[in-house]
């Protein structure tokens, strides 16, 4: 229950009070752990959380949440209360000021969603530093899948956390290292901060992705690079720094670690489950019951494949280094999380527990494409980007009106379901539909602008910024990956 934890940490009520769910309301194992985490929390009349009267029926659609049910009772308990409560607070603060349901629940949503479009900005900014922003931006877009948009519109830190592992490496990453002004570092700061902030393993992914910068830029250049922030980098680390301790103190002293298995027995259950679930990092909705269509995740994963492996293709030879043994810790992660972690719950593995880990991969390749002096011959750059383009916009729409289908009319309702739509978001579902698509339209042509070859020499063979910075100014750049 998010939006209990949330409802609680908008009035300073970050701990609760002892309590627990019955027994019999889930199997052993997971109860033992889901109370180990529980806690109580008062709830304000006219807060109540909504009841998930659709759950569990996923080919029927939902005309229960017509009346906007809750869940009654002046407490309520939450399972997340473990979780670190500092992202919790805004959004808590955005339901209160709202003052009733369901206008409470919107609020809340609206609050996370504006935290994650913040951040997908900055990882727009980052791609665009970099020395041929179009290659950049395309990892940026295939990063940012269906399933991040999705999560950046709950209630819960999973979508911050998503949005913040696509951020915070594009920004440490992309521009070659040139100087930040006092806002690019405000920006490497903040991304960094809510990172770490987000869930119990944040502090994790700050430190993955610190040591693929070292190792992407060298450690002795990303040195410079901060020591040329002077107090704007001295800022953003400084609170990166408290960050980082704040969610460790708080998951180190309130957070129940689940059961570890022992030894390796649960390894061939995790890389089942990894494997399993490896499609939800692009899109899986409601109780991971809501799919999208199979050739979908097939044509989605096929471009970044393709993105991948064009970036091993020009890379130099550090990156050619770097980018598999990237991939690599990412699966090795992926699994590290599902067996040490997830598994031993009684719960099952979600490809959204690790995006930050798929998406610092992308970022890698990104660099590759973005920063190198070997640019994509010939019209290649044109036409990639027009079909990555084509293919983000594409889906991303299509995602949204299946994950609508599926509350309109059921997954097995017809393909056009507004007619029939048992139930509808405020003001109907065609305003909506037309915002996806305007958004949709938006994302295609500012991509396809990028698409148009730079001027002066296209055909240059050196990245501007990195092969031709002047050497009385050491410190203006990262080292360039070598050819």
């Amino acid at each position: 229950m998010h939006y209990v934890k949330a409802l609680a940490a908008g009035a300073g009520d970050l701990r609760g009070l002892p309590n627990g769910y019955r027994v019999g309301s889930e199997p052993d194992r997971r109860l033992d752990f889901v109370n180990r985490n529980s806690r109580a929390f008062a709830i304000p009349p006219g807060l109540n959380p909504p009841a998930p009267c659709f759950q569990d029926a996923p080919f029927t659609p939902a005309p229960c949440l017509n009346g906007f049910p809750t869940v009654p009772g002046r407490v309520q308990v939450s399972y997340v209360a473990s979780y670190p409560p500092f992202l919790y607070v805004p959004v808590g603060l955005a339901i209160r000021a709202a003052g009733r349901e369901p206008a409470a629940l919107y609020a809340g949503r609206a609050a996370g969603a504006a935290i994650c479009l913040g951040l997908l900005l900055g990882a727009l900014g980052g791609a665009a530093r970099a020395a041929r922003a179009g290659p950049a931006l395309w990892g940026i877009l295939l990063a940012a899948t269906p399933m991040l948009v999705y999560l950046a519109s709950s209630v819960g830190t999973s979508g911050i956390e998503a949005a913040a592992g696509v951020a915070f490496p594009s920004l440490l990453l992309l521009g070659g290292g040139r100087p930040l002004r006092w806002w690019g570092w405000a920006g490497v700061g903040l991304a960094g901060a809510l990172l770490a902030t987000a869930r119990p393993l944040g502090p994790a992914w700050v430190v993955m992705d610190v040591a693929l910068a070292a190792v992407v830029s060298g450690p002795h250049p990303l040195w410079r690079w901060l020591r040329a922030g002077r107090l704007g980098s001295l800022l953003a680390l400084a609170g990166l720094a408290a960050a980082v301790v704040g969610s460790l103190t708080w998951t180190v002293r309130y957070g129940v670690p689940g059961p570890l298995p022992h030894g390796l027995s649960g390894l061939p259950a995790a890389v089942h489950e990894s494997r399993l679930h490896a499609r939800e990092l692009i899109g899986s909705f409601g109780l991971d019951d809501v799919s999208l269509p199979r050739p979908v995740y097939v044509a989605w994963a096929t471009a970044v494949a393709c993105y991948l492996g064009a970036a091993f293709w020009r890379a130099g030879r550090r990156l050619r280094v770097i980018l598999p043994l990237a991939l690599a810790a990412a699966v090795a992660i992926t699994v590290a999380v599902a067996a040490l972690i997830i598994l031993p719950t009684g719960f099952g593995m979600q490809g959204r527990y690790v995006f930050p880990a798929a998406a610092a991969v992308l970022v890698a390749a990104a660099v590759a494409l973005g920063e190198v002096r070997r640019p994509l011959p010939g019209p290649i750059p044109a036409v990639a980007g027009a079909l990555v383009a084509v293919l983000v916009a594409g889906v991303q729409v299509l995602a949204f009106v299946v994950n609508g289908k599926r509350y309109a009319v059921g997954s097995a309702g017809p393909v056009w379901f507004v007619p029939d739509a048992v139930w509808a978001p405020p003001a109907g579902w065609l305003p909506w539909l037309g915002l996806a698509g305007l958004g949709a339209g938006a994302l295609l042509a500012g991509a396809l602008l990028l698409v148009r070859p730079p001027a002066g020499n296209p055909g240059d063979d050196e990245a501007p910024g990195l092969a031709h910075r002047s050497p009385a100014q050491p410190e203006a750049a990262l080292a360039a990956p070598e050819p």
